[in-house]
Protein backbone atom coordinates (compact mmCIF):
# COMPACT_ATOMS: atom_id res chain seq x y z
CA UNK A 1 0.00 0.00 0.00
CA UNK A 2 1.29 3.47 -0.88
CA UNK A 3 0.25 7.02 -0.01
CA UNK A 4 2.43 8.52 -2.76
CA UNK A 5 -0.61 9.91 -4.57
CA UNK A 6 -1.18 12.27 -1.66
CA UNK A 7 2.33 13.73 -1.81
CA UNK A 8 2.45 17.28 -3.25
CA UNK A 9 4.82 18.30 -6.05
CA UNK A 10 6.84 21.44 -5.39
CA UNK A 11 7.91 23.51 -8.39
CA UNK A 12 11.16 25.47 -8.32
CA UNK A 13 10.54 29.10 -9.27
CA UNK A 14 13.25 29.10 -11.91
CA UNK A 15 14.12 26.86 -14.82
CA UNK A 16 17.27 24.75 -15.01
CA UNK A 17 20.29 26.59 -16.36
CA UNK A 18 21.16 26.07 -20.02
CA UNK A 19 24.28 24.08 -20.87
CA UNK A 20 26.14 26.65 -22.91
CA UNK A 21 29.48 26.38 -24.66
CA UNK A 22 32.14 28.99 -24.02
CA UNK A 23 32.61 31.50 -26.84
CA UNK A 24 35.93 32.54 -28.37
CA UNK A 25 35.22 33.90 -31.86
CA UNK A 26 34.87 37.58 -31.04
CA UNK A 27 38.03 37.48 -28.93
CA UNK A 28 40.28 36.60 -31.87
CA UNK A 29 38.64 38.65 -34.64
CA UNK A 30 39.23 42.12 -36.00
CA UNK A 31 36.03 44.12 -35.72
CA UNK A 32 35.28 46.40 -38.62
CA UNK A 33 34.41 49.95 -37.41
CA UNK A 34 30.67 50.43 -37.14
CA UNK A 35 30.81 53.77 -38.93
CA UNK A 36 31.49 51.86 -42.14
CA UNK A 37 28.40 49.72 -41.61
CA UNK A 38 25.66 52.35 -41.53
CA UNK A 39 24.54 51.37 -45.02
CA UNK A 40 25.50 48.91 -47.72
CA UNK A 41 26.34 45.25 -47.51
CA UNK A 42 30.02 45.07 -48.50
CA UNK A 43 33.36 46.21 -47.09
CA UNK A 44 36.11 46.72 -49.69
CA UNK A 45 39.60 46.32 -48.22
CA UNK A 46 41.79 47.01 -51.25
CA UNK A 47 45.27 45.60 -51.72
CA UNK A 48 48.27 46.34 -53.89
CA UNK A 49 50.96 43.88 -55.05
CA UNK A 50 54.35 43.84 -53.41
CA UNK A 51 57.04 46.01 -54.99
CA UNK A 52 59.67 44.54 -57.32
CA UNK A 53 63.15 43.80 -55.98
CA UNK A 54 65.92 43.68 -58.63
CA UNK A 55 69.65 43.90 -59.21
CA UNK A 56 71.05 47.00 -60.89
CA UNK A 57 73.69 47.06 -63.61
CA UNK A 58 75.30 50.37 -64.47
CA UNK A 59 73.87 51.79 -67.68
CA UNK A 60 70.91 49.38 -67.75
CA UNK A 61 67.44 50.70 -67.04
CA UNK A 62 65.60 49.39 -64.02
CA UNK A 63 62.15 47.89 -64.46
CA UNK A 64 59.58 50.43 -63.23
CA UNK A 65 56.12 49.11 -62.32
CA UNK A 66 53.00 51.20 -61.98
CA UNK A 67 51.16 50.67 -58.71
CA UNK A 68 47.89 48.84 -59.24
CA UNK A 69 45.16 47.88 -56.83
CA UNK A 70 42.52 45.20 -56.61
CA UNK A 71 39.50 44.88 -54.39
CA UNK A 72 39.05 42.38 -51.61
CA UNK A 73 35.51 42.19 -50.27
CA UNK A 74 33.85 41.18 -47.04
CA UNK A 75 30.14 40.62 -47.59
CA UNK A 76 27.71 41.26 -44.75
CA UNK A 77 25.08 38.80 -45.80
CA UNK A 78 24.35 36.45 -42.93
CA UNK A 79 21.08 37.01 -41.08
CA UNK A 80 20.15 34.63 -38.31
CA UNK A 81 17.20 34.57 -35.96
CA UNK A 82 15.97 32.75 -32.86
CA UNK A 83 12.22 32.62 -32.29
CA UNK A 84 9.83 31.59 -29.55
CA UNK A 85 6.36 32.45 -28.26
CA UNK A 86 4.78 32.70 -24.81
CA UNK A 87 1.10 32.36 -23.97
CA UNK A 88 0.39 35.06 -21.39
CA UNK A 89 -2.33 33.06 -19.62
CA UNK A 90 0.07 30.19 -19.08
CA UNK A 91 2.83 32.52 -17.92
CA UNK A 92 0.43 34.09 -15.39
CA UNK A 93 -0.28 30.69 -13.85
CA UNK A 94 3.30 29.45 -13.96
CA UNK A 95 5.48 29.38 -10.86
CA UNK A 96 8.33 30.63 -13.06
CA UNK A 97 7.81 34.34 -13.71
CA UNK A 98 11.02 35.24 -15.56
CA UNK A 99 10.56 33.07 -18.67
CA UNK A 100 10.77 36.04 -21.05
CA UNK A 101 14.06 37.27 -19.59
CA UNK A 102 15.63 33.81 -19.32
CA UNK A 103 14.62 32.72 -22.82
CA UNK A 104 15.63 36.04 -24.41
CA UNK A 105 19.07 35.85 -22.79
CA UNK A 106 19.51 32.30 -24.07
CA UNK A 107 18.44 33.40 -27.55
CA UNK A 108 21.16 36.07 -27.56
CA UNK A 109 23.72 33.50 -26.44
CA UNK A 110 22.62 31.10 -29.16
CA UNK A 111 23.15 33.80 -31.80
CA UNK A 112 26.61 34.52 -30.40
CA UNK A 113 27.43 30.81 -30.56
CA UNK A 114 26.41 30.83 -34.22
CA UNK A 115 28.88 33.67 -34.82
CA UNK A 116 31.55 31.53 -33.12
CA UNK A 117 30.86 28.63 -35.47
CA UNK A 118 30.98 30.81 -38.58
CA UNK A 119 34.11 32.68 -37.48
CA UNK A 120 36.08 29.51 -36.71
CA UNK A 121 34.97 27.75 -39.89
CA UNK A 122 35.93 30.81 -41.92
CA UNK A 123 39.39 30.83 -40.36
CA UNK A 124 40.04 27.13 -40.88
CA UNK A 125 38.70 27.04 -44.44
CA UNK A 126 40.55 30.16 -45.64
CA UNK A 127 43.88 29.70 -43.84
CA UNK A 128 46.90 29.69 -46.13
CA UNK A 129 48.92 27.22 -44.09
CA UNK A 130 48.24 23.57 -43.29
CA UNK A 131 50.48 21.48 -41.05
CA UNK A 132 51.75 18.03 -42.03
CA UNK A 133 50.51 18.26 -45.60
CA UNK A 134 46.89 18.53 -44.53
CA UNK A 135 46.79 14.85 -43.51
CA UNK A 136 44.60 14.07 -40.51
CA UNK A 137 46.99 13.80 -37.56
CA UNK A 138 46.46 11.81 -34.38
CA UNK A 139 47.90 13.94 -31.60
CA UNK A 140 49.03 12.38 -28.33
CA UNK A 141 50.26 13.55 -24.96
CA UNK A 142 53.79 13.49 -26.38
CA UNK A 143 53.24 15.29 -29.71
CA UNK A 144 50.71 18.05 -29.03
CA UNK A 145 53.27 20.59 -27.80
CA UNK A 146 55.33 19.98 -30.96
CA UNK A 147 52.31 20.96 -33.06
CA UNK A 148 52.40 24.42 -31.47
CA UNK A 149 56.09 24.78 -32.31
CA UNK A 150 55.41 23.63 -35.89
CA UNK A 151 52.55 26.11 -36.24
CA UNK A 152 54.89 28.85 -35.07
CA UNK A 153 57.42 27.85 -37.71
CA UNK A 154 54.78 27.73 -40.45
CA UNK A 155 53.60 31.25 -39.60
CA UNK A 156 57.19 32.44 -39.93
CA UNK A 157 57.56 30.68 -43.30
CA UNK A 158 54.39 32.42 -44.46
CA UNK A 159 55.77 35.82 -43.38
CA UNK A 160 52.70 36.26 -41.21
CA UNK A 161 54.28 39.22 -39.47
CA UNK A 162 54.44 40.16 -35.83
CA UNK A 163 51.68 40.43 -33.28
CA UNK A 164 49.89 38.47 -30.60
CA UNK A 165 49.04 34.92 -31.55
CA UNK A 166 46.14 32.65 -30.68
CA UNK A 167 45.34 28.96 -30.97
CA UNK A 168 41.86 27.44 -30.86
CA UNK A 169 41.76 23.76 -29.92
CA UNK A 170 39.09 21.27 -28.95
CA UNK A 171 38.79 20.04 -25.32
CA UNK A 172 40.52 16.70 -26.01
CA UNK A 173 43.57 18.45 -27.49
CA UNK A 174 43.68 20.84 -24.53
CA UNK A 175 43.72 17.82 -22.23
CA UNK A 176 46.59 16.19 -24.16
CA UNK A 177 48.56 19.43 -24.07
CA UNK A 178 48.09 19.77 -20.31
CA UNK A 179 49.21 16.16 -19.77
CA UNK A 180 52.33 16.63 -21.91
CA UNK A 181 53.40 19.86 -20.29
CA UNK A 182 52.71 18.55 -16.79
CA UNK A 183 54.79 15.43 -17.51
CA UNK A 184 57.71 17.61 -18.60
CA UNK A 185 57.44 19.82 -15.52
CA UNK A 186 56.08 22.77 -17.51
CA UNK A 187 52.74 23.30 -15.81
CA UNK A 188 50.04 25.16 -17.72
CA UNK A 189 49.04 28.38 -16.04
CA UNK A 190 45.93 27.80 -13.97
CA UNK A 191 44.05 30.65 -15.66
CA UNK A 192 40.45 31.36 -14.90
CA UNK A 193 38.43 30.45 -17.98
CA UNK A 194 37.58 33.65 -19.78
CA UNK A 195 35.67 33.10 -23.02
CA UNK A 196 37.40 29.74 -23.21
CA UNK A 197 40.91 31.18 -22.53
CA UNK A 198 43.15 28.48 -21.08
CA UNK A 199 46.64 29.98 -20.88
CA UNK A 200 49.64 30.84 -23.09
CA UNK A 201 51.80 28.17 -24.75
CA UNK A 202 54.81 28.93 -26.99
CA UNK A 203 53.53 32.46 -27.52
CA UNK A 204 49.99 31.32 -28.43
CA UNK A 205 47.03 32.37 -26.30
CA UNK A 206 45.19 29.05 -26.16
CA UNK A 207 41.40 29.00 -26.38
CA UNK A 208 39.34 25.86 -25.90
CA UNK A 209 36.20 25.62 -28.01
CA UNK A 210 33.40 23.18 -28.75
CA UNK A 211 32.55 25.20 -31.87
CA UNK A 212 35.24 23.83 -34.18
CA UNK A 213 33.60 22.02 -37.10
CA UNK A 214 33.89 18.23 -37.04
CA UNK A 215 33.42 15.73 -39.87
CA UNK A 216 33.00 11.96 -39.97
CA UNK A 217 31.87 9.34 -42.47
CA UNK A 218 29.04 6.86 -41.96
CA UNK A 219 29.08 3.67 -44.04
CA UNK A 220 25.90 1.58 -44.43
CA UNK A 221 26.45 -1.04 -47.15
CA UNK A 222 24.27 -3.73 -45.59
CA UNK A 223 20.73 -3.17 -44.37
CA UNK A 224 20.84 -2.98 -40.55
CA UNK A 225 19.27 -5.63 -38.37
CA UNK A 226 16.56 -4.94 -35.80
CA UNK A 227 18.37 -4.16 -32.55
CA UNK A 228 21.31 -2.41 -34.24
CA UNK A 229 22.07 1.07 -32.93
CA UNK A 230 24.08 4.14 -33.83
CA UNK A 231 24.94 7.13 -31.66
CA UNK A 232 25.67 10.70 -32.80
CA UNK A 233 26.26 13.58 -30.38
CA UNK A 234 25.09 11.54 -27.41
CA UNK A 235 21.78 10.54 -29.02
CA UNK A 236 21.31 6.82 -29.63
CA UNK A 237 19.16 5.78 -32.59
CA UNK A 238 17.54 2.33 -32.53
CA UNK A 239 16.84 0.33 -35.70
CA UNK A 240 13.55 -1.57 -35.55
CA UNK A 241 11.65 -3.83 -37.93
CA UNK A 242 10.07 -2.21 -40.96
CA UNK A 243 6.96 -0.22 -40.11
CA UNK A 244 7.29 -0.60 -36.33
CA UNK A 245 9.01 2.63 -35.26
CA UNK A 246 7.08 3.92 -32.25
CA UNK A 247 9.34 5.68 -29.74
CA UNK A 248 11.51 8.80 -30.10
CA UNK A 249 14.81 7.91 -31.76
CA UNK A 250 13.64 4.72 -33.48
CA UNK A 251 14.45 4.19 -37.17
CA UNK A 252 12.34 1.84 -39.26
CA UNK A 253 14.50 -0.45 -41.40
CA UNK A 254 13.67 0.06 -45.07
CA UNK A 255 13.18 -2.62 -47.69
CA UNK A 256 16.79 -2.22 -48.85
CA UNK A 257 20.02 -0.65 -47.65
CA UNK A 258 19.38 2.32 -49.96
CA UNK A 259 15.92 2.85 -48.49
CA UNK A 260 17.30 2.75 -44.95
CA UNK A 261 20.07 5.14 -45.92
CA UNK A 262 17.49 7.74 -46.97
CA UNK A 263 15.64 7.32 -43.67
CA UNK A 264 18.89 7.73 -41.71
CA UNK A 265 19.61 11.02 -43.49
CA UNK A 266 16.12 12.33 -42.66
CA UNK A 267 16.36 11.17 -39.05
CA UNK A 268 19.68 12.91 -38.41
CA UNK A 269 18.62 16.08 -40.22
CA UNK A 270 15.11 16.16 -38.77
CA UNK A 271 13.63 16.26 -42.27
CA UNK A 272 11.14 14.13 -44.16
CA UNK A 273 7.95 12.86 -42.55
CA UNK A 274 8.40 11.08 -39.20
CA UNK A 275 6.21 8.04 -38.66
CA UNK A 276 6.11 4.30 -38.10
CA UNK A 277 7.51 3.54 -41.55
CA UNK A 278 10.39 6.07 -41.36
CA UNK A 279 11.59 7.31 -37.97
CA UNK A 280 10.19 8.80 -34.80
CA UNK A 281 11.33 12.37 -34.17
CA UNK A 282 13.55 13.23 -31.25
CA UNK A 283 12.11 15.08 -28.28
CA UNK A 284 12.25 18.86 -28.65
CA UNK A 285 15.09 19.15 -26.12
CA UNK A 286 17.24 16.56 -27.89
CA UNK A 287 16.56 18.03 -31.34
CA UNK A 288 17.67 21.43 -30.00
CA UNK A 289 21.02 19.84 -29.11
CA UNK A 290 21.41 18.76 -32.75
CA UNK A 291 20.33 22.17 -34.00
CA UNK A 292 22.75 24.00 -31.70
CA UNK A 293 25.59 21.88 -33.07
CA UNK A 294 24.32 22.35 -36.67
CA UNK A 295 24.30 18.58 -37.25
CA UNK A 296 23.97 17.83 -40.97
CA UNK A 297 24.07 14.49 -42.77
CA UNK A 298 24.68 14.49 -46.51
CA UNK A 299 23.14 12.01 -48.91
CA UNK A 300 24.79 8.60 -49.22
CA UNK A 301 27.13 8.25 -52.19
CA UNK A 302 28.54 4.77 -52.78
CA UNK A 303 27.08 3.76 -49.39
CA UNK A 304 28.91 6.54 -47.52
CA UNK A 305 27.42 9.71 -46.01
CA UNK A 306 29.36 12.63 -44.54
CA UNK A 307 28.12 13.97 -41.20
CA UNK A 308 29.22 17.41 -40.01
CA UNK A 309 28.59 19.45 -36.89
CA UNK A 310 30.29 21.67 -34.35
CA UNK A 311 31.95 20.03 -31.36
CA UNK A 312 32.66 16.32 -30.91
CA UNK A 313 30.17 14.18 -32.83
CA UNK A 314 31.19 10.99 -31.02
CA UNK A 315 29.93 8.48 -33.57
CA UNK A 316 29.55 4.88 -32.38
CA UNK A 317 27.42 1.90 -33.45
CA UNK A 318 26.50 -1.74 -32.93
CA UNK A 319 25.81 -2.69 -36.55
CA UNK A 320 25.62 -6.42 -37.20
CA UNK A 321 27.75 -6.05 -40.33
CA UNK A 322 31.28 -5.32 -39.14
CA UNK A 323 32.05 -3.49 -42.40
CA UNK A 324 29.53 -0.77 -41.59
CA UNK A 325 30.03 2.07 -39.15
CA UNK A 326 31.70 5.42 -38.59
CA UNK A 327 35.03 6.47 -39.96
CA UNK A 328 37.62 8.77 -38.40
CA UNK A 329 36.18 11.94 -36.92
CA UNK A 330 38.33 15.00 -37.54
CA UNK A 331 38.32 18.74 -37.01
CA UNK A 332 40.70 21.58 -37.80
CA UNK A 333 42.66 23.26 -35.02
CA UNK A 334 43.35 26.91 -35.78
CA UNK A 335 46.55 28.90 -35.16
CA UNK A 336 47.09 32.51 -36.14
CA UNK A 337 47.47 36.19 -35.38
CA UNK A 338 44.75 38.16 -33.67
CA UNK A 339 42.74 40.10 -36.23
CA UNK A 340 43.48 37.76 -39.14
CA UNK A 341 39.75 37.00 -39.31
CA UNK A 342 37.44 39.94 -39.93
CA UNK A 343 34.04 40.20 -38.27
CA UNK A 344 31.54 42.91 -39.16
CA UNK A 345 28.44 43.08 -36.99
CA UNK A 346 26.08 45.41 -38.84
CA UNK A 347 23.19 44.59 -36.49
CA UNK A 348 23.95 43.16 -33.06
CA UNK A 349 21.19 40.96 -31.60
CA UNK A 350 17.89 42.85 -31.66
CA UNK A 351 14.54 41.68 -30.33
CA UNK A 352 11.20 42.14 -32.11
CA UNK A 353 8.16 41.38 -29.95
CA UNK A 354 4.67 41.17 -31.41
CA UNK A 355 1.28 40.00 -30.26
CA UNK A 356 -0.16 36.96 -32.01
CA UNK A 357 -3.45 37.68 -33.75
CA UNK A 358 -6.51 36.17 -32.03
CA UNK A 359 -4.32 34.80 -29.22
CA UNK A 360 -3.39 36.08 -25.78
CA UNK A 361 0.25 35.49 -26.53
CA UNK A 362 3.42 37.19 -27.70
CA UNK A 363 5.97 36.00 -30.22
CA UNK A 364 9.63 36.95 -30.05
CA UNK A 365 12.15 37.21 -32.87
CA UNK A 366 15.78 37.89 -31.88
CA UNK A 367 17.99 38.47 -34.92
CA UNK A 368 21.39 39.69 -36.06
CA UNK A 369 23.13 40.67 -39.31
CA UNK A 370 26.84 40.11 -39.78
CA UNK A 371 29.62 39.06 -42.10
CA UNK A 372 32.91 37.32 -41.46
CA UNK A 373 35.82 36.23 -43.60
CA UNK A 374 39.55 36.43 -44.19
CA UNK A 375 40.97 39.13 -46.43
CA UNK A 376 43.48 37.82 -48.97
CA UNK A 377 46.64 39.04 -47.32
CA UNK A 378 45.50 37.95 -43.87
CA UNK A 379 45.23 34.31 -44.99
CA UNK A 380 49.00 34.01 -44.47
CA UNK A 381 48.41 34.78 -40.79
CA UNK A 382 46.47 31.54 -40.28
CA UNK A 383 47.50 27.88 -40.08
CA UNK A 384 45.31 24.80 -39.55
CA UNK A 385 46.03 21.32 -38.29
CA UNK A 386 43.63 18.57 -39.37
CA UNK A 387 43.15 16.68 -36.16
CA UNK A 388 41.67 13.30 -35.31
CA UNK A 389 38.98 13.80 -32.66
CA UNK A 390 38.78 11.36 -29.75
CA UNK A 391 35.58 9.33 -30.37
CA UNK A 392 35.11 8.22 -26.78
CA UNK A 393 34.84 10.01 -23.48
CA UNK A 394 38.25 10.83 -22.02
Amino acid sequence: MSLAALNPTWVKKQVQAYRNKMLVGKSICKYEPREFLVSGDTINFGLTPDVRSQSYTAGVNLEIDAVSATSDFLHISRTEAVTFSLDLTQVAQSAVKNLEAVTSKQAAHRLSANVDQVVLESGTSEAEGSLYGGVVTTLSNSTTHKAFADANAELHYQAAGSGRKFAVVDPATASLLSQELAASGNAVADSTLRNGFKGTIDGFDVYVSNNLKSTMDLTVKTNPTAGDTMTVLGQTWYFVANGTAASAGEISIGGSAAATQAIVVDALNGTGTPGASTYIALTTMKRRVYQAASIACGSFVADVAIITGYGRLGGSETFTDGGDGFGVESNSLLFGLYGAIALAMQVTPQMKKDGINAQIADEYKIWQLFGTGVFERNAAQLVVLNNRVAATTI
